[in-house]
């Protein structure tokens, strides 16, 4: 190996992962580390400097003993999370989770000041989107009104380490400020935050590349890119980057994504969110994805722990089973059985647990087969189901779903999302790795997309 290696960086709401790749496409290291939420708030929230330091540690214990250069590194990251920014690129606050709901209230007003907002941003009306957030945080500590800026967690760290401030499009589909259509920002959005142009960054698309590491022992000199939202990232990871493949990438939350070939009428737009699914930018460039999502990988560790099962995939497996004929569950008893064994601690008996474990995995893989269909529904068949992630390593979630939605294929990647970040760098490095060659945009090297 002596063209350098590549690091993909994955931030997301459980773990920092990363893993370094050779130019032959092969995995020479991984490291994974607790992404590093405080709990002392209501709600966990995100220090960007605590941020950096885990980025930078995971990033070290994947590069142990690989003997060779970094020359290119991308990150990948959950959407929506993000920071405020000062004049000179500082974060003012901690970012928010994803799934921060304090900003329920603002949502009245989102939809009666912006009735078009679904079909401009592909977005529902909610809490979620970035701009409900950057609202909140501002009406609720005036101290930020002097932000000049706002950076999802990827495009963040990826300046931190040296690289240019820029908006990727596939994150920012995930603020509500993007008009997905003509790729740009939305003028009526940025007046309803109270923002203008200024306040966002340039739209660059994955891959591009945005400078290099400054100042970092071990990183110095490597080129930069954002690789963009996790889920689609884990796509490219398991070379799923086309219309004919259906990805289940399951973290956190389980996500059922596709790519579609620009333009999407805004009716089908109302009604992708009608259904469950958000319209937005692909890390590809050229393409949309659809991606639905419901909680999962979050919600069945809770429950394993509450059940006495310390590690989902080294536990006793006759203590998992429980009986192949246990009914799925709907999501409110799911989350009715956590709160009681909250309070209760685990049954007295491992056959008891096993039962409860396996109603839960039934629930998940039904929802899983649910929103598959919807897709299909909504964009027509489909050549093949790809499924990768944390929770679809473990044998009883991998079973349930195959019987669940057959056919399914799982990827033994290690680390898709990473893997994708990394080979969108080797888009920003000019190295020339097999599976990077679909990311590499016609006619020259990655840059601004331009509207559809």
């Amino acid at each position: 190996m002596t063209d350098g290696f590549l690091l993909g960086i994955d931030i997301g709401t459980s773990s920092c992962k990363a893993v370094v790749l050779g130019a032959d496409g092969a995995e020479y290291g991984g490291a994974e580390r607790p992404t590093p939420w405080s709990t002392t708030s209501r709600s966990p929230t995100l220090d960007a400097r605590d941020l950096l330091a885990t980025t930078l540690e995971t990033c070290a214990a994947a590069q142990y003993g690989i003997g060779g250069p970094i020359v290119g590194i991308g990150v990948a990251s959950m959407a929506e999370a993000g920071f405020l920014l000062d004049v000179d690129g500082a974060a003012l606050a901690p970012a928010l989770t994803w799934g921060d709901a304090r900003a329920a209230e603002l949502v009245p007003s989102l939809a009666e000041d912006l009735p078009d907002f679904t079909a401009m941003t592909g977005l529902p009306v909610s809490a979620k989107p970035s701009l409900v957030k950057h609202r909140w945080l501002v009406d609720t500590d005036p101290a930020l009104a002097r932000s000049v800026g706002w950076s999802n967690v990827a495009e963040y760290v990826v300046h931190l380490l040296g690289g240019e401030r820029v908006a990727e499009p596939s994150l920012a589909s995930r603020t509500g400020w993007l008009d997905v259509e003509r790729l740009d920002w939305w003028p009526d959005a940025l007046a309803w935050s109270g923002v203008d142009a200024t306040f966002l960054p340039p739209l660059r698309t994955a891959g591009s590349p945005l400078g290099v590491v400054d100042g970092i022992p071990g990183l110095e000199g490597a080129a930069l890119t954002v690789a963009g939202h996790d889920h689609l990232c884990a796509a490219v990871g398991v070379g799923a980057v086309t219309a004919d493949d259906v990805v289940d990438s399951c973290g956190s939350a389980e996500v059922l994504l596709r790519a579609v070939a620009p333009p999407l009428p805004r009716p089908r737009r109302r009604w992708a969110a009608a259904l469950g699914f958000t319209t937005g930018r692909h890390v590809v460039a050229g393409q949309l994805a659809l991606i639905g999502g419901f909680p999962s990988g979050a919600r069945l560790r809770r429950l394993a722990a509450l059940l006495g099962f310390a590690d989902p995939r080294g536990a006793d497996r006759n203590a998992w089973l429980g009986s192949p004929s246990a009914p799925p569950v709907d999501a409110e008893r799911l989350d009715q059985w956590i709160d009681e064994l909250t309070v209760t601690g685990p049954p007295p008996d491992a056959a008891s647990a096993g039962q409860m474990w396996r109603a839960a995995v039934e629930s998940i893989a039904a929802k899983a087969a649910e929103r598959h269909a919807t897709l299909i529904e909504l964009t027509g068949p489909a050549r093949r189901v790809i499924t990768t992630g944390g929770s679809s390593r473990d044998a009883l979630v991998a079973e349930a779903r195959q019987r669940h939605l057959p056919g399914l294929e799982h990827r033994p990647v290690s680390q898709a999302a990473a893997r994708g970040a990394a080979l969108f760098a080797a888009v920003a490095a000019g190295v020339d790795v097999a599976d990077a060659a679909a990311l590499r945009p016609r006619g020259g090297s990655a840059g601004p997309e331009g509207r559809s």
